[in-house]
């Protein structure tokens, strides 16, 4: 089975996974788990190895629906959204850290249980299920940051 994963921000813009282990359990339980370790950020062992993460310390992840490989994740928290490239950066840690569960293919955020317009990482705005695929680009390094 292939490991959970965490993407976090690398030094050079780079959305990087991090393995996690989990506790055996429902898929909701493992979510909240594997949603809860991106909440709370990089261990000590990434933060010396210069990884970061674009999620705002206040925000809160919760599992809101499961409806077949589809995943509701409503955005807590008072912190304001990142903006320009972080905001995409964030949202590609959630889908991809979410769909590193094989049950999960796509992401759909909502925020106090109203749907969020997310950012593509061409700035696009979609309210759209998101995909892993939606963000490959991101998983490389950023020549120059665009932001």
């Amino acid at each position: 089975m292939d490991e959970p994963r965490v993407y976090l921000v690398a030094e050079d813009g780079a959305v990087v996974p991090r393995g996690r282990s989990l506790d055996a359990g429902a898929l909701s339980d493992r979510l909240d788990q594997l949603l809860d370790e991106l909440a709370t950020g990089p261990t000590r062992s990434e933060l010396t190895d210069r990884l970061s993460t674009a999620l705002r310390p206040e925000t809160s992840l919760v599992v809101d629906e499961l409806s077949g490989e589809t995943v509701t994740i409503d955005l807590g928290g008072d912190a304001e959204a990142p903006a320009g490239q972080e905001s995409r950066r964030a949202v590609a840690q959630i889908v991809l850290t979410a769909t590193s569960l094989p049950e999960v293919e796509e992401v759909l955020l909502t925020r106090d249980g109203q749907p969020v317009d997310a950012p593509l990482p061409s700035g696009e705005l979609t309210s759209q299920p998101l995909s892993a695929a939606d963000y490959e680009p991101l998983l490389l390094p950023t020549a120059s940051p665009t932001s």
